[in-house]
């Protein structure tokens, strides 16, 4: 599985990165919107895991971007956050529209428990 993390605090990308390369994963870090969308267009992923704080634009927008390219719009994505996504005024009944499979709280998620959350979303979208 290839993951794209989108995380703007780079130590803790490091850690998820790390998660998932001791896993036998390969994963890439994005620290920015525009970073995520220009390393997506050099490469295939097969899962998103993104923040819904970052600089520039937030999460949500890239939620939106993303569903707007049909290359990316099926790309499964879990979404990490320290408050619940309607702060960012998504509704949880559209997530699912934008591919978003899981919300994780990012206080109370271990790296070793994002991998295993990701490999069994990424198992169903096989």
């Amino acid at each position: 599985m290839k993951v794209l993390i989108i995380e703007d605090d780079k130590m803790l990308a490091e850690m998820y990165r790390d998660g998932f390369e001791a896993a036998g994963h390969e994963a890439i870090n994005a620290h920015g919107a525009q970073d995520a969308l220009n390393k997506l267009d050099k490469t295939e992923v097969d899962l998103i895991l993104l923040d819904l704080i970052l600089p520039g634009r937030s999460g949500v927008e890239v939620i939106h971007e993303l569903s707007s390219y049909k290359d990316w719009q099926n790309i499964p994505i879990i979404l990490m956050t320290d408050n619940h996504p309607s702060t960012f005024k998504i509704a949880d009944k559209d997530l699912a529209k934008y591919s978003v499979r899981k919300i994780i709280f990012k206080q109370k998620t271990t790296p070793t428990e994002v991998v295993k959350l990701a490999e069994g979303i990424a198992s169903e979208s096989i």
